[in-house]
């Protein structure tokens, strides 16, 4: 797996992020810009720690399984793409009220947003990447993503994007699992 691979794969992954991050930027408007940054930070750390994990787990696991795990990552992409299509279709009820600028609050989200990072780092670990560049480019594309979307929800909020990132970012990851099963057939 190259960089581009590595590239497009994180880029997905920051349009299903992007859902909560319009959301947040979208309640954070009237907080301080202060707010805002504190939890762009704690998403991000939280994407690179679980991502550096998923990429180890993904490498060590392949030391055990093998050539089977492109298999295995063939697997894990096409089925958090199609969760992340699956979810992003489905009708969303009212926003609950919660306390925004708590920092336990911004940690809740973060970890349940960096659960398909895991995955799909796992995934991408399984392809034998440079994990050091592999996270470097990761995270940095996580970063840039993630920010523009907390700024465009901060200042426009969530209505002129009709259309669900997620859903896109769903089907890039089908199509990464299906080049990958061209590759191995």
């Amino acid at each position: 797996m190259n960089l581009f691979d590595i590239a497009l794969l994180a880029i997905a992954l920051s349009f299903d992020l992007s859902g909560v991050c319009f959301a947040s930027g979208a309640l954070l408007h009237k907080a301080e810009a202060a707010v805002s940054l504190r939890f762009l930070f704690i998403l991000d750390l939280t994407l690179v720690m679980l991502s550096l994990c998923g990429l180890m787990v993904g490498a060590a696991l392949f030391a055990i399984v093998g050539e089977a795990g492109q298999w295995i990552a063939l697997l894990l992409f096409i089925g958090t793409g199609l969760k992340i299509i699956f979810e992003s279709l489905q009708p969303k009820t009212g926003d609950s009220a919660f306390a925004k600028s708590a920092v336990k609050t911004m940690v809740v989200l973060a970890l349940g947003e960096s659960i398909n990072a895991f995955i799909i780092t796992t995934g991408i670990g399984f392809l034998l990447p440079d994990i050091p560049k592999a996270l470097l480019v990761i995270s940095i594309i996580l970063l840039l993503f993630s920010a523009l979307w907390i700024y465009i929800g901060r200042n426009k909020g969530t209505s002129p994007f009709k259309f669900r990132l997620g859903t896109l970012g769903g089907l890039i990851l089908v199509a990464a699992g299906l080049h990958l099963l061209i590759k191995l057939i």
